[in-house]
């Protein structure tokens, strides 16, 4: 519920689009690039990425105001008779900043990966790696294929209020000591690791161990 309350102003946003294939039009709210719509945008404001044959930007991309960045969603093709374009939206990378609290991604594809330094983050419908480089809180991650949720290597950052609902991850999984929240209805198919601590409730998911 604190989510949907949190997403209830996007509905008088500001709307960009990101295509790589029309000519850029700041007027008409048209940009080539995720970094460029980003920029142009205020908090608060939504950003369409339309899905492409081609990679969005060449260098991860950092979210640091409130957006709500939606694509058209992972493995389109696999799903002829949802939309025209069978393109998914690929963004190089995103990095989520302090300033960039109460953003939404939803529908996007990633070369590298989702990392996350601010709190009241959802993810939904997206295909990424997911990594969590400071203390943070309130982090929804729903109906999305993951290789891997994990941290950076070189801390114990905690992450508190988890809503890890309905994905699929195939690699490696990993929550520090002291963090909180729930992971339920998920399939792990994993070929790596897979670590979660007292104090985050686990039920109904799936657990395959690929060793080979």
């Amino acid at each position: 519920m604190l989510f949907l309350l949190g997403y209830c102003m996007y509905a008088h946003a500001t709307v960009y689009t990101v295509n790589n294939h029309l000519e850029e039009d700041a007027d008409k709210r048209i940009y080539t690039t995720l970094k460029a719509a980003h920029d142009a945008a205020s908090s608060g404001d939504t950003i369409y990425v339309e899905g492409s044959s081609v990679r969005y930007d060449d260098a991860t991309v950092t979210i640091s105001k409130k957006l709500y960045v939606v694509g058209p969603g992972y493995f389109p093709g696999e799903n002829p008779s949802v939309q025209v374009n069978k393109n998914q939206a690929e963004i190089y990378g995103i990095k989520i900043s302090q300033g960039g609290a109460g953003s939404k991604l939803e529908g996007l594809s990633f070369y590298l990966s989702i990392d996350l330094y601010a709190n009241d983050i959802a993810i939904t419908h997206c295909k990424a790696n997911v990594f969590i480089y400071a203390d943070i809180s309130n982090i929804s991650i729903t109906k999305s294929y993951l290789e891997t949720f994990d941290y950076d290597y070189n801390y114990s950052y905690k992450v508190q209020n988890l809503m890890f609902a309905n994905n699929v991850v195939t690699y490696r999984f990993e929550i520090n000591n002291g963090s909180s929240g729930i992971i339920i209805n998920n399939t792990f198919h994993l070929s790596y690791y897979f670590d979660i601590p007292n104090g985050v409730s686990i039920k109904n998911n799936i657990l395959i161990a690929d060793n080979d």
